[in-house]
């Protein structure tokens, strides 16, 4: 368990905003940022607090959407293979869609709560600025 917690604790960014920026925020622009990452451009467009999750959900979205295409060549190789390919085909995706849903999640939480905190293991690329 101390590894995950390791994985968990992910550098906080919040001090490096402007205390009003982070308290003005609208909680549900942050949140429904991870849903749609270009939110914070359209309802915050001067906040780099939203934009900081707007970075993060964009991470998020290609994190996913390279997680199932992989999912979908491993499934697909290994298709062949009988049991083998039946196993491989129900625990990748399941995998895939367990790190899809943590992600998520931390990412509304810390939103919600009105924290800057990275994304766990790809949280740390800058895509938005």
């Amino acid at each position: 368990m101390n590894n995950l917690n390791g994985i968990f604790n992910t550098p906080d960014h919040t001090e490096e905003f402007d205390y009003n920026d982070v308290q003005n925020t609208n909680v549900v622009v942050t949140a429904l940022t991870y849903i749609f990452f270009f939110i914070p451009y359209i309802f915050a467009p001067n906040s780099q607090y939203a934009k900081f999750h707007a970075n993060q959900a964009l991470i998020y979205l290609i994190c996913e959407i390279v997680l199932r295409v992989a999912s979908s060549i491993i499934c697909t190789v290994t298709g062949f293979i009988p049991l083998v390919g039946s196993i491989v085909g129900f625990i990748v995706p399941l995998l895939v869609w367990i790190v899809s849903i943590g992600l998520f999640i931390f990412g509304i939480v810390n939103a919600c709560n009105k924290q800057a905190k990275e994304l766990p293991i790809v949280g740390g690329f800058t895509i938005l600025k």
